[in-house]
């Protein structure tokens, strides 16, 4: 993705990870059986990792990584009707607590 490359610089680095694996099975099982909901959906991991860490450069992670995850968002809406969207993921306060940041 040329979008990735733009964004990379000395002291960030966005990473996109893509899981693909056949269906076949996790479609057999119907929905409301169990938690997990199944669709033919792919899913999606953004990580940025950066030098310094300070709160500017946590929220220009932040913004990358959102970015990222729109641009592939987007391109999944003509295909899903009901794009469901799950974030394993909470938003932490900065910096995170008992944390010596030096």
């Amino acid at each position: 993705m040329e979008r990735i490359v733009t964004l990379s610089d000395d002291e960030h680095s966005p990473v996109l990870i893509l899981e693909y694996y056949h269906f076949e099975k996790i479609l057999s099982v119907p929905n409301g059986t169990c938690a997990f909901i199944r669709s033919d959906a792919k899913n999606v991991t953004s990580i940025t990792t950066w030098n310094t860490n300070t709160p500017e450069n946590l929220a220009k992670a932040r913004k990358m990584a959102t970015e990222l995850t729109d641009i592939l968002a987007a391109g999944q809406k003509a295909h899903f009707k009901n794009n469901r969207g799950y974030g394993n993921y909470g938003v932490y306060p900065y910096p995170p607590q008992n944390l010596n940041i030096r």
